[in-house]
């Protein structure tokens, strides 16, 4: 007998209640978490939380005009420069423990911020231009290391021991 699948697709919308449900559990989850990194990095709190909503409202206008469908997705802050944004606190002497911190030290993780972005960009440009396949022989996915070349088959493929 086969089993039911649930879930949703980008495009379908579930029923009123579940709907409802769904955005609650959403808000939940990621509304914390952004307010936690402007937090712990000394940002301003409303003014994450504005970027986080222009920039997703952004995002999904650009993917309803560019591929027909809304991506599902929020950009909110990210945990991964947390360090980075730690070690540029203390560097220029500020203290996010204390509230939010100086707006030469926001300026200066800004700053980052945009290089990081525009690099991101021309990364994918490269990646676009030379292929996956460039890429992937490069920097071959996880599996490669245990099913050498035919990783996209799994059904033959060693399974890692990871036992401490």
């Amino acid at each position: 007998m086969a089993s039911k699948v649930s879930g949703y697709l980008p495009n379908d919308t579930p029923p009123p209640v579940q709907l409802i449900l769904l955005g609650f559990q959403h808000v939940l989850t990621m509304f914390p978490a952004t307010v936690l990194v402007a937090l712990i990095t000394g940002f301003h709190v409303g003014t994450v939380l504005l970027a986080s909503g222009i920039s997703t409202i952004v995002a999904l206008t650009l993917s309803k005009r560019g591929i027909g469908k809304f991506i599902p997705l929020f950009y909110g802050s990210s945990f991964s420069y947390i360090a980075a944004y730690l070690a540029i606190v203390g560097t220029m002497g500020g203290d996010p423990s204390l509230g939010p911190v100086s707006d030469e030290i926001i300026s200066t993780m800004q700053a980052g911020i945009v290089v990081t972005g525009i690099l991101n960009m021309l990364v994918g440009f490269v990646i676009r231009a030379v292929g996956k396949g460039a890429v992937d022989r490069v920097l071959p996915p996880g599996s490669y290391w245990f099913c050498g070349r035919d990783y996209r088959f799994w059904s033959g493929c060693r399974r890692p021991q990871l036992g401490l």
